[in-house]
C-alpha cells in the first residue's frame, strides 16, 4: 500500500476533528502597560553632632545666670548654674575636649557664691520680717541718755565724741550753762560746735567772750579763703583813701603818661602784734602785655605793710585800699593789658586780675 503525502495526511485528520487546515493568524498586539515611574533615591541627610549643641546650650545658661545674679537674683542664677554643670559633666564622659571639665568647674565655682548670696538674702529677709513683727522699744528719755553721756565723759574725759553728744543734750534740754560748760573744756575745732559756743555765750550775757568767739572763727575761715583784688580802676588823679577815688572815664592813654591804679585788697591776712595791733602784709606787681602776649614792661614789685589798731573798727581789717603810681610805657599805639597781682605774704597765696586799655 502506497502511503499517503504528509500535507494529504494532516488534511484528512483535521477534517476527522472538524478542524480547519487554514494556518492560524497570530493574535493581535495587546496595548502596552503603563507602568509607574520609578521612585527618585531619597537623599541620605548626615545628623548633626549632638555634642556642639549641648555645649552652645550650656555656654548660654551660664551667661543667663550670670545675668540673673547681676540682677539681683541668686536663687534663679544657682538653678542655671546647676543646668550647665549637668550638661558639661555629661559631655566630658563622653568628649576628650579638655575645656568642658575647665567650663564644669568654672560653674560650680560661680553656683557656689550663687548658692551663697542666696542663703545671706534668706537671711536678711528673715531678719527684717521677724524684726518687723516685733512690738517698738520704747525709746530712752532725754533724761536717761545724759546720765548715760554723763558717766561716759566721766569715765574719759577726753572722749570727745561722747562730750559732743552730751552737749547736744544739754541744748536741746535748754540746758545751757551745762552745754557751754561742755564745749568749753578741750579745743574742738569742730565749726559747728564753735558757733554753737559763741551762740551760748551770748544767750548767757557772755556778749565779749561771744563776740571775740565770732571774730576769731572769721578771721580763721577768712585765711583759707585767696587774697582778692577787688574794685580794680584807672585813675587820672591819685586816690585819696579807701572809696575816695575817681575812676578814669576811658582807659585810653598816651605813652609814658603818669596813671594811677586803685583796688581794694579782699581777705587780707591779719596778723596779731604785741600791743594789740594788728599787720596787713601785702606784695603787689604788676606786668603789660601787648596783644600778642609779649611783655612790654616788665613786672614792678611793691610791698605794702600796715599795722592797725582795730579798736576803732571794732575788729580786725581784712580789707584794705592799695594804690600804684605807674607810667606808661613808651610803645606803638595798640591795645594792651595790665595783669595786676596781689600775693598775701603771710599766707603766701596769690591773686591776680586783668584790665584792658589802649595807648593812642
Amino acid at each position: 500500500m502506497r502511503s499517503l503525502p504528509y500535507s494529504f495526511a494532516l488534511a484528512l485528520a483535521a477534517a476527522a476533528a472538524g478542524c480547519s487546515t487554514t494556518p492560524a493568524k497570530p493574535p493581535p498586539d495587546l496595548p502596552p502597560v503603563a507602568r509607574e515611574p520609578a521612585p527618585e533615591p531619597i537623599p541620605v541627610v548626615k545628623a548633626d553632632p549632638v555634642g556642639p549643641k549641648l555645649v552652645a546650650e550650656a555656654d548660654r545658661l551660664f551667661t543667663e545666670a550670670s545675668r540673673s545674679r547681676a540682677a539681683g537674683k541668686p536663687e534663679d542664677a544657682a538653678d542655671q548654674y546647676a543646668a550647665a554643670i549637668a550638661i558639661y559633666e555629661a559631655l566630658a564622659k563622653i568628649d576628650s575636649n579638655p575645656a568642658l571639665p575647665i567650663r564644669a568647674a568654672n560653674a560650680r565655682e560661680a553656683r557656689g557664691r550663687a548658692v551663697a548670696e542666696a542663703v545671706e538674702a534668706a537671711r536678711v529677709k528673715y531678719r527684717e520680717e521677724f524684726l518687723a513683727s516685733l512690738p517698738p522699744a520704747p525709746f530712752p528719755d532725754d533724761s536717761s541718755l545724759i546720765r548715760h553721756f554723763e558717766e561716759l565723759v566721766a569715765r574719759n574725759p577726753d572722749d570727745r565724741a561722747s562730750r559732743r553728744r552730751l552737749a547736744a543734750l544739754y541744748l536741746a534740754a535748754e540746758r545751757y550753762p551745762e552745754a557751754a560748760a561742755a564745749l568749753e573744756v578741750g579745743a574742738d575745732p569742730e565749726p559747728v560746735l564753735e558757733l554753737a559756743q559763741a551762740a551760748l555765750w551770748y544767750r548767757l550775757g557772755r556778749n565779749d567772750d561771744a563776740v571775740k568767739k565770732l571774730e576769731e572763727i572769721r578771721r580763721r575761715w577768712r585765711r583759707a579763703l585767696p587774697p582778692q583784688i577787688l574794685r580794680p580802676a584807672f585813675c587820672l588823679q591819685p586816690p585819696k583813701g579807701f572809696d575816695k577815688f575817681t575812676p578814669a572815664e576811658r582807659a585810653e592813654f598816651f605813652p609814658q603818661q603818669k596813671v594811677w591804679i586803685y583796688f581794694e585788697a579782699g581777705n587780707a591776712t591779719c596778723e596779731p602784734l604785741e600791743g594789740g595791733k594788728w599787720r596787713v602784709s601785702l606784695r603787689c606787681d604788676y606786668e603789660i602785655l601787648d596783644e600778642k602776649g609779649a611783655s612790654v614792661a616788665w613786672p614792678e614789685v611793691k610791698d605794702f605793710a600796715r599795722d592797725y589798731d582795730p579798736a576803732p573798727y571794732g575788729t580786725p581789717v581784712n580789707d584794705v585800699c592799695l594804690q600804684l603810681g605807674i607810667v606808661m610805657p613808651k610803645a606803638p599805639r595798640g591795645k594792651y593789658t595790665m595783669v595786676l597781682r596781689l600775693t598775701d605774704k603771710v599766707e603766701k597765696k596769690v591773686s591776680e586780675h586783668r584790665m584792658a586799655f589802649e595807648l593812642k
